[in-house]
């Protein structure tokens, strides 16, 4: 008898093929779902880590202009004499700001930013804006360099503290001798609804 007639003819067959094809097939759809969440987590949670960099950048820049409060008094394009802080709920022009001080320059800069300088803050189509003009008194046509701070906000809101504790949306108050408030209150909403508020004392300089 030959020998290799008793041996069995090992293998696949067709219908144990399509299940393991099936179930390769399941296993690899079920792979590539678990990938592509991890990757839109991983991306949502960039854009969320980044959103709330930016947001603190922002209250750290102001915080620092605020710091720097200088008590002089300047003049407008129109010659007119301006408190050295000025705040009005609502941008009127352009170059308008919602708040505007006088703060001493940057020490590092050895140009006109290095003398004290006018600064502004607006939100201008959903951004949150920095104005610089160079010199405190403002030239016929001066142009501020613009500064984009932060992008989708909703809203923001200055509110700015009295000597007896009220809080009011314009400054300087009519019939208050003080140049500046005592603190400066800062409500800022995103277009993802976050709501957030800041307070920073200010320099006594009256």
């Amino acid at each position: 008898m030959n020998l290799h007639s008793k041996q069995k003819v090992s293998g696949f067959t067709l219908l144990e093929m399509l299940v393991a094809l099936a179930i390769f097939a399941i296993i690899s759809v079920m792979t590539y779902r678990g990938l592509t969440t991890v990757l839109q987590t991983r991306s949502h949670l960039a854009q969320e880590n980044r959103k709330w960099q930016d947001v603190a950048l922002l209250f750290t820049r102001i915080e620092q202009d605020l710091s720097m409060l200088a008590k002089r008094s300047v003049r407008d394009t129109d010659n007119r004499s301006t408190a050295p802080f000025l705040a009005m709920p609502i941008a009127q022009g352009a170059q308008d700001a919602i708040l505007m001080f006088t703060r001493m320059g940057f020490p590092e800069q050895a140009n006109t930013l290095a003398g004290p300088l006018r600064c502004g803050y607006r939100l201008r189509r959903d951004t949150v804006e920095q104005l610089l003009w160079a010199a405190p008194d403002a030239a016929p046509r001066a142009t501020p360099i613009v500064n984009h701070l932060l992008d989708n906000v909703a809203a923001m809101e200055f509110q700015y503290l009295d000597q007896i504790g009220t809080w009011h949306t314009h400054w300087p108050q009519p019939g208050n001798t003080r140049i500046f408030p005592a603190a400066v209150r800062i409500v800022i909403e995103l277009k993802s609804k976050e709501r957030i508020t800041r307070i920073f004392a200010l320099p006594a300089l009256q």
